[in-house]
C-alpha cells in the first residue's frame, strides 16, 4: 500500500483490520476455543476484495517482465494469464514460468484452471 502511495490513515486502518484476528470452530453446537489467525483476509467483507486487488497489483508487472509474451487479466479475485503462440507445448511451458504464486502466498483453485486454445485460418481479402 505504501508503494502505491495509499494515504497513511488507510494503511494504519488496514493494519488494524488485519491484526488480532481470531477464529472459533463450531460443529453441531460444540464450540472450540479461539485460535489466532495470522494469514489471509476475511472472506465476505467488501474491504477484502479491495485489499486483495491491492495485494495483487504489484505482482503482475514482474511476471510480465520475466515471461515474454504473457499478460495478466484480473477481476477481483479471478486471475487469468494470456499467452499467444503456435504450439501448445510452448504455450504450456510459457505459462508454467509464471508460477510465482507459492512464493507470494497466492493459492490457485486448480478446479477452476482451464486452457482455451483458439485456432483458425486466415482468409485472404478479396
Amino acid at each position: 500500500m505504501m508503494q502505491l502511495e495509499v494515504e497513511n490513515n488507510l494503511v494504519r486502518w488496514t493494519e488494524s483490520f488485519m491484526s488480532r484476528r481470531k477464529v472459533r470452530l463450531v460443529l453441531i453446537s460444540q464450540e472450540e476455543t479461539d485460535h489466532d489467525v495470522n494469514t489471509g483476509i476475511t472472506q465476505g467483507s467488501p474491504v477484502s476484495r479491495v485489499l486483495f486487488t491491492i495485494y495483487l497489483s504489484g505482482l503482475f508487472a514482474p511476471v510480465e517482465d520475466k515471461v515474454s509474451g504473457i499478460k495478466a487479466l484480473s477481476f477481483v479475485d479471478d486471475v487469468a494469464w494470456l499467452a499467444e503462440g503456435e504450439r501448445e507445448a510452448v504455450l504450456s511451458a510459457t505459462l508454467q514460468k509464471q508460477a510465482w504464486a507459492e512464493a507470494n502466498a497466492v493459492i490457485f483453485d486448480t478446479r477452476k484452471r482451464e486452457a482455451i486454445t483458439l485456432s483458425g485460418r486466415r482468409r485472404s481479402r478479396w
